[in-house]
C-alpha cells in the first residue's frame, strides 16, 4: 500500500517516506558505559551545517570536518583495542584458557607464586567476569598495565572433609559448581563480544554515513569528485574494521568450556547455540541484524560453479545448533531461492538442532491460487521444497496472502510479521493530516485498512482507496482508482 494526500490520490507520496534518523539509531544502541567511545555524529553534522552560514568557506569547513573526523576515528579505534584487551583477558581466565597458559609458560607454575598452583601468571588480566570493566577506566594508564582490569581473585572452591566417606561427593559437587559459573562466565563474555560487534557496526554505519552527508553538502553527488567510496575503502582498513573480531571470534570457539564440546555436541540440558547464516541475498540486512542481536554470523561460502551452479559450504560446527539462514527470496528469485535450499538442507546434514528460514521477501506468493487452466499454484510448491529440504519454521515480513501460512504442514510454524507498527510510529512524527492510503490491489485492502486504523488511533484522519488493475498484455497494465467509502 501507499500513503498520499488525500485530493490527489497520486503515488508520489511512497517517496516521500524517507528513513529513520541515524541519530536516534546511535542512541538507542549505544552501550551504558561506552557512552563516549562512539563517534560524534552529531558534532560532524554541526559542522557540516556551517555551510549554510554566509561566514563560512568550504576551505575552513573542509578542514574543520576532517580534522574531527580524524580525532572520532582515533577515538573509535582506540577504544575498539582496549575492549579487545579486556575480552582477551577474561579468556585467558576461562578453564581453556588458563590450561592453554599452563602448557606455554610451565615455570609460573611455582608453588610459593601469588597465583596458586594451576594459575598461570598474566599480570593485570581479571580473574573472573565480574571484574571486567566495559567502561571508561576509572583509574590511571598504572591500573591497566596488563591490558586488563585487575582485581581479586575470586575464592576457589573447595571440598571440604567429612570424615565419614562423603568426600568423594562433596569434590564432585564442587567440580559441578565450578563448571556452571565457567560456563555462566563464558557466554557472559560471549555477550560482550556481540555487544562489542554492535559497536563496531554502528560506528561504521556512522562514518559512512556522515561521508554521504559530506559529499551531498559539498555537491560532490553524481560526480567522479565524491569523497565517500574513497574513505569506505580506508574504513576497511581500520582497527575496529578489521579482522579482530574474526579473531575473538574464534577464540570464544576453541575456548568454550563444557556446556559445549570441542566437537561441538551440545552437553545433555544445554540449551542449542544460536548461529546466523546468510545468503547473497542481502548480506547487509544480516549483519545488521547480527549486530543488533549481539550473535556474530556464522561464516559460509556461498559462490558458483563455472556452469552456474549454486556452491555452499558452512565453515563453521553447526551441530546442535539453533540456526536462521536469512536469506529473503527478492530477484533474482530463482537463485536466491536455491540458496535458500541448499544452505538448509547443508545444515540440516551437519545436524542442526533446528533450521528456521527468515525470509522477509517471500517469491512466488502472488501465485497463491489456480486463477486459470493448467498453472501451478507456485506459492505452495514453495512451502514444499522448504520442507523437504528440513526447515523447522519460517519468518516472513507482510506476506502477500496470509493464506500461504496454510501451504506449510502444521510441522512447520509461519510467523507473518506484520510491517504496520513501524511505519505507523515513522509517518506520526511526520505531523500529516488528511492523507489516503492506497492499496495496490484487492489482496493488499486488509494491510491497507489496518494501517489506516493504526493513523487513525495516532489522531490523523485517514481514508481508503484500492487500485483496480487490468492487464493489457504481458508486462503492461491499466489500472483505476476506486474510492472506498469509510465506514
Amino acid at each position: 500500500f501507499f500513503l498520499v494526500p488525500a485530493g490527489s490520490l497520486g503515488l508520489t507520496g511512497a517517496a516521500r517516506a524517507a528513513g529513520m534518523k541515524f541519530g536516534k539509531d546511535l542512541q538507542q544502541y549505544r552501550a551504558p558505559g561506552w557512552e563516549d567511545d562512539y563517534i560524534d555524529y552529531k558534532e560532524l553534522k554541526l559542522i557540516l551545517k556551517r555551510l549554510e552560514d554566509d561566514d563560512a568557506t568550504k576551505d575552513e569547513v573542509d578542514a574543520e570536518f576532517f580534522q574531527a573526523l580524524e580525532d572520532n576515528l582515533e577515538k573509535v579505534n582506540r577504544a575498539f583495542l582496549e575492549k579487545c584487551q579486556h575480552l582477551e583477558a577474561v579468556l585467558d581466565q576461562t578453564p581453556v584458557g588458563r590450561e592453554r597458559w599452563s602448557a606455554k609458560e610451565p615455570s609460573s607454575r611455582a608453588s610459593g607464586g601469588s597465583g596458586g598452583p594451576g594459575t598461570p601468571r598474566h599480570p593485570g588480566t581479571p580473574a573472573s567476569l565480574a571484574s571486567l570493566s566495559l567502561g571508561p577506566p576509572s583509574s590511571g594508564a598504572a591500573d591497566r598495565s596488563g591490558g586488563g582490569v585487575p582485581s581479586p581473585k575470586p575464592a576457589r572452591l573447595k571440598a571440604t572433609p567429612l570424615g565419614d566417606g562423603r568426600e568423594g561427593d562433596a569434590a564432585a559437587a564442587a567440580a559441578e559448581i565450578e563448571a556452571k559459573l565457567a560456563e555462566r562466565e563464558f557466554y557472559e563474555a560471549y555477550r560482550m563480544l556481540g555487544r562489542l560487534q554492535t559497536y563496531v557496526w554502528i560506528n561504521t554505519k556512522g562514518f559512512q554515513k556522515i561521508m554521504k552527508k559530506y559529499d551531498k553538502r559539498m555537491e560532490l553527488r553524481g560526480t567522479a569528485q565524491e569523497l565517500g567510496p574513497e574513505f569506505e575503502a580506508r574504513l576497511e582498513k581500520e582497527a575496529f574494521c578489521s579482522g579482530k573480531m574474526s579473531i575473538l571470534a574464534e577464540m570464544f570457539k576453541s575456548r568454550r568450556p563444557g556446556g559445549v564440546s570441542s566437537s561441538g555436541i551440545a552437553a545433555a540440558g544445554s540449551r542449542p547455540q544460536l548461529q546466523l547464516i546468510t545468503g547473497n541475498a542481502n548480506s547487509e540486512l544480516a549483519s545488521e541484524i547480527a549486530a543488533r542481536l549481539g550473535v556474530p554470523l556464522t561464516p559460509a561460502k556461498i559462490a558458483r560453479f563455472p556452469d552456474g551452479e549454486v556452491s555452499i559450504q558452512i565453515l563453521e560446527n553447526v551441530r546442535n545448533s539453533d540456526v536462521y539462514i536469512i536469506q529473503p527470496t527478492c530477484p533474482p528469485v530463482n537463485d536466491n531461492l536455491m540458496e535458500l535450499l541448499l544452505c538448509a538442507s547443508a545444515v540440516r546434514r551437519a545436524a542442526a538442532a533446528r533450521v528456521t528460514a527468515v525470509v522477509p521477501y517471500y517469491g512466488y506468493a502472488r501465485q497463491d491460487r489456480k486463477e486459470r487452466s493448467r498453472v501451478p499454484i507456485s506459492a505452495a510448491d514453495v512451502a514444499k521444497m522448504m520442507e523437504a529440504m528440513g526447515v523447522d519454521r519460517v519468518c516472513c515480513v507482510d506476506l502477500h496472502c496470509g493464506q500461504i501460512q496454510g501451504f506449510f504442514g502444521p510441522r512447520t510454524p509461519v510467523d507473518n510479521f506484520w510491517a504496520t507498527p513501524i511505519a505507523v510510529s515513522y509517518f506520526k512524527t511526520r505531523e500529516l493530516n488528511n492523507v489516503a492510503v492506497v492499496s495496490p490491489d484487492a489482496g493488499g485492502v486488509a494491510r491497507a485498512k489496518m494501517f489506516r486504523e493504526g493513523l487513525e488511533a495516532q489522531g490523523m484522519r485517514a481514508s481508503l482507496a484500492m487500485i483496480i488493475t487490468q492487464r493489457r498484455s504481458t508486462g503492461e497494465l491499466g489500472s483505476e482508482i476506486a474510492q472506498i467509502a469509510q465506514a
